[in-house]
């Protein structure tokens, strides 16, 4: 039996990415100073077509972000779970540091991972920053 891969877009790849939203880890890859890619696992959510991950501010992933905005993001499902699919999302990255901001970005997470509103923070995470990704070209695939 031969496996076709095919892409995903629209309301596809946005539940696709949904999915993995607080349960899941994305690869994502930013430049270091000498232009050698760093790879981290992040936990990661959406919102629109930006993709949000929290750090801690002042890490690496956050000097090379300052330092080179490209960036990409990779999302795979499970091979032993038996599904051969992903994307590979790339953009320029933007660190998200100002406390009103990063509220509404934990208020948000907090949401999207079926927190309670009556649990939600009610102040920014002292010492942490987001990384909003933009992404201008997404490659995905889907083994059927």
């Amino acid at each position: 039996m031969t496996m076709q891969s095919r892409s995903m877009e629209g309301d596809e790849l946005r539940d696709y990415l949904d999915a993995g939203t607080g349960s899941e880890w994305g690869l994502l890859a930013t430049l270091d100073r000498e232009g050698y890619p760093h790879v981290v696992p992040l936990g990661y959510f959406r919102i629109g077509d930006d993709i949000l991950l929290g750090t801690p501010d002042g890490s690496q992933k956050i000097r090379n972000a300052e330092r080179d905005p490209r960036g990409s993001l990779t999302v795979t499902g499970s091979r032993a779970g038996g599904d051969l699919s992903g994307a590979l999302l790339q953009g320029d990255i933007e660190v998200v540091r100002d406390p009103a901001a990063r509220l509404e970005l934990e208020r948000e997470a907090h949401r999207l991972r079926g927190g309670a509103d009556d649990d939600a923070p009610t102040e920014a995470r002292p010492g942490a920053a987001y990384l909003r990704l933009r992404p201008k070209r997404t490659i995905t695939w889907r083994y059927d």
